[in-house]
């Protein structure tokens, strides 16, 4: 069960910091055990296995800021769980994820 989620759009007003910031109070409400990034799509998931919360982004490919950006935030996420030091873990798909939308909107 999915108690919530947010879109973000990332582009040149893309606020890596403050979403950083959100997502961090997320995990810290919840209680979060795994942050899966995967893609364009990360999930806040629960020691009970449920999706607490869902963060949804959208990109445009071609804009190398914006790609940018997503690799901050995504070593911002990791950086922030690995200091936690306790049994929150993170699942990195974002590049795997990221070449299979690519290919697709390349396709059409």
């Amino acid at each position: 069960m999915t108690f919530g989620s947010s879109f973000f759009e990332i582009d040149s007003d893309f606020d890596v910091e403050s979403v950083s910031e959100a997502i961090e109070a997320w995990i810290d409400k919840w209680k979060v055990h795994v942050l899966k990034m995967d893609g364009l799509t990360w999930k806040l998931v629960s020691h009970d296995g449920d999706i607490c919360y869902a963060f949804i982004f959208t990109l445009n490919f071609d804009d190398l800021e914006a790609r940018i950006k997503l690799e901050d935030l995504r070593l911002n996420m990791i950086h922030y769980i690995e200091s936690l030091k306790d049994d929150t873990l993170f699942l990195d798909r974002v590049s795997q994820g990221l070449e299979a939308i690519y290919a697709m909107q390349k396709s059409y």
